[in-house]
């Protein structure tokens, strides 16, 4: 049996609670469709489809590669339209860029090769986000609502630990449920 898998940073709970306020504050916006809160989170590498067999080496692998990582912070940096290179179809929470960030994509992806190959994370940009909201069908023509930036929020979420999260796609939309919790090296 296969499972539709992916890496990603759980938010750290102050954060989650500005995100849901700011999401509710900007709820009627009728060409966003925003993500439920608790799909929220920053992704560190899609998997993609994966054999259950292989779950076993895949644990030990990222369980290793994150070793090399300590611990970091990342400092949130705004909300925006994304992506940048290509016409925006969608709302991040954007963190600031952070060699460590780098660091653990590169690690768990090259821990991640001999297991399963996804080759849209090789030209992906290493911006750290969270997702907050995509455009419902068309991208509207009109100019698109101005995002207010997160108020009281220009804090930091420490990076500690990474989540294997198995995704379901349904009707009503992804579900996301963790599998796995890694640390990262305490430095």
């Amino acid at each position: 049996m296969k499972r539709r898998l992916f890496l990603a940073l759980p938010l750290e709970r102050g954060l989650y609670k500005v995100l849901a306020r700011y999401r509710d504050a900007h709820g009627r916006i009728p060409y966003l469709r925003w993500m439920p809160l608790q799909n929220l989170h920053v992704t560190v590498l899609f998997l993609g489809l994966v054999e259950e067999y292989k779950l076993t080496e895949l644990r030990e692998r990222v369980s290793c590669a994150l070793r090399a990582v300590p611990r970091f912070e990342l400092a949130f940096d705004r909300i925006t339209y994304a992506p940048r290179h290509r016409p925006a179809d969608m709302v991040w929470a954007q963190f600031k860029p952070h060699p460590l960030f780098d660091l653990m994509v590169d690690e768990v992806r090259k821990a991640a090769e001999p297991i399963v190959v996804s080759p849209e994370n090789a030209t992906r940009e290493r911006i750290p986000h969270c997702t907050l909201a995509r455009f419902r069908g068309k991208i509207p023509e009109r100019p698109l609502f101005r995002l207010r930036q997160l108020e009281h929020h220009r804090g930091v979420m420490p990076v500690e630990r990474v989540v294997l999260f198995e995704s379901k796609l349904r009707s009503e939309g992804p579900h996301y449920r963790p599998l796995l919790h890694f640390e990262t090296s305490v430095v």
